[in-house]
């Protein structure tokens, strides 16, 4: 992450732990586009990476537009709970059954401390998977916070 002084020293990591303790409750962040919203504001599938998707932690953030430090305010906001996360899915398509487990990581940044990864563990995701996935995550309550500018 950049070295910008923009970024409120609240965000910062100053020598702080990782925290791997997340609650199901726990809000993440991550930053849309106006590309990531369907005519309905209904998001797109784009607006969740795999096999890695960035997001910042609720608990470390006062606002969800925190996610937008240093330069990204022009950027919406989508969040949606820790618990809302499928833990794991399984492929079964010609008899391959594959499971796929999903989990929160902090990885935090010396200027973004709030900084996770949702993961699969998997360097190569399906498209079935990322599919259901997304169903899961948008029936669970995904929420636009802020709409890009």
């Amino acid at each position: 992450m950049c070295e910008d002084s923009s970024i409120p020293d609240r965000l910062k990591r100053n020598g702080r732990p990782v925290d791997n303790q997340f609650s199901s409750e726990e809000r993440l962040y991550r930053r849309i586009t106006s590309e990531s919203l369907e005519s309905d504001d209904s998001l797109t599938k784009m607006a969740v990476k795999f096999p890695r998707c960035s997001v910042n932690r609720g608990k470390y953030c006062e606002h969800p537009t925190d996610v937008l430090y240093p330069d990204y305010f022009h950027l919406g906001v989508a969040s949606y709970t820790v618990g809302s996360i499928p833990k794991e899915l399984i492929l079964e398509q010609n008899h391959d059954n594959r499971r796929f487990a999903f989990n929160v990581q902090h990885v935090p940044c010396e200027n973004m401390y709030p900084h996770s990864h949702v993961c699969s563990g998997h360097k190569r995701v399906p498209k079935s998977i990322k599919s259901r996935f997304r169903i899961l995550l948008w029936e669970a309550g995904i929420q636009i916070d802020k709409r890009p500018d």
